[in-house]
């Protein structure tokens, strides 16, 4: 079992930040450059949707209004066509990518719908996820799985222990809920409930051995968090909501095939166009009337994310201190893993005797009694938990102040 000791030994391990950089944004100073959350707000809800930051928002809105000063010129005219596919070459390095392999979607749902769907998956094939999926890259198979024919099926991970999990056991519980018949495995990178980071090549390569066909990643919590290469994750398949961590405006996605799974999957779309893209991803993205604006605001959110390396230290010393906060009070308890190797910035907390959802209807819609909106995920199933998820433009004074108004 995970003890205290381990948790701030593990805290400790990280490099030391300065004062200033952990403590730069109270209540009574400027918000972090870029930012366009209300001064009243304490944002801790990025695993849910992320917070896009000006410099993003005006590029958007500059590149709209140029394409509309003539819309035929910059949607079919070719006005856009260096820039898009220079974007395109940027956003696909994110994750290790090459550019035909990549297709720009709305969300990681839409992508795992066109998966559900486009796969030729047969009667009597299986596609396995645990408790832990996210519904939109679950509830699609389901969907999918009873118009096609195929079966689908869900194994319960053990969440009311997350905390003391360890990665070898995660590898195990997955590799054992594999039968003969399983050709898809469905699995989050991070998930959104208690914020696992999955050991993803471990459980790639097992299932493999036990002869799934497939691996397809939900990558909506790590792509922007953390480094993320397709070349060495061992999946066939990986979709991420630009939206969150990435910190894109809302409704940008992508997602990543390898060329077995693009010569292999049906188009969730059929328009005209498309041929001129066979055997690449772009074949799979709407070629209808499209939006030329969407790669290069893609790849401004990834520019400004240059410094991946220094914003996951960050991310990892402000998650440390939740971890610490909620093992160290008797009013709170850690519903996430402390295991250094599957922690992440996202965090399940429990306020021992409370509602997560009367926590939230204090903090944020009654503002009691902090001066200031506090926003997070309340879960009342399947934990009572309030889920913390933080970005560098948080501090720890912001944490401290959950926890010091969360018991009431």
């Amino acid at each position: 079992m995970t003890t205290r000791r381990d948790l701030l030994r593990a805290a400790a391990a990280l490099p030391i930040a300065a004062p200033a950089l952990l403590d730069s944004a109270r209540a009574d100073e400027p918000r972090p450059a870029g930012s366009l959350l209300d001064r009243d707000l304490i944002y801790l809800n990025h695993a849910s949707i992320g917070t896009a930051p000006a410099e993003v928002i005006d590029l958007a809105s500059r590149l709209a209004r140029e394409t509309e000063r003539n819309p035929w010129l910059h949607v079919w005219g070719g006005a856009r066509a260096d820039e898009i596919e220079q974007a395109r070459t940027d956003v696909a390095a994110v994750i290790g990518a090459r550019p035909d392999n990549v297709a720009r979607l709305r969300t990681t749902t839409e992508a795992m719908n066109l998966l559900a769907q486009g796969l030729p998956l047969e009667p009597g094939d299986e596609v396995l996820f645990s408790n832990l999926n996210h519904d939109g890259a679950s509830r699609c198979f389901e969907h999918w799985g009873r118009r096609l024919g195929y079966q689908t099926r869900s194994f319960a991970l053990p969440i009311e222990r997350a905390r003391d999990l360890t990665e070898a056991e995660v590898i195990d519980l997955h590799t054992r809920e594999i039968r003969p018949n399983t050709r898809v495995l469905v699995l989050p990178t991070i998930d959104n409930t208690v914020g696992m980071r999955h050991p993803v090549r471990a459980i790639a390569d097992a299932a493999r051995q036990n002869g799934v066909d497939l691996v397809l990643a939900d990558a909506a919590q790590s792509v922007g968090m953390e480094p993320v290469d397709v070349r060495t994750l061992g999946v066939d398949a990986l979709a991420t909501s630009a939206h969150k961590w990435l910190q894109s405006p809302k409704c940008h996605g992508l997602a990543w095939f390898t060329q077995d799974v693009i010569d292999r999957l049906e188009p969730m779309v059929v328009t005209w166009g498309q041929r001129r893209w066979d055997g690449t991803a772009r074949a799979l993205e709407d070629w209808g009337t499209h939006d030329p604006t969407a790669w290069p605001v893609l790849a401004e959110c990834v520019r400004l994310q240059s410094n991946l390396a220094a914003d996951t230290e960050r991310r990892a010393r402000l998650a440390a201190r939740v971890r610490e906060r909620a093992s160290d009070d008797p009013d709170f308890a850690l519903r996430s893993p402390a295991d250094p190797a599957l922690a992440t910035p996202i965090s399940a907390v429990e306020v021992v005797g409370r509602s997560s959802a009367d926590v939230f209807r204090r903090l944020f819609r009654d503002r009691a009694p902090s001066d200031r909106k506090l926003v997070f995920r309340a879960f009342a199933e399947p934990l009572n938990a309030c889920r913390i998820s933080v970005n560098t433009g948080n501090t720890i004074d912001q944490i401290d102040t959950f926890f010091r108004h969360a018991p009431g």
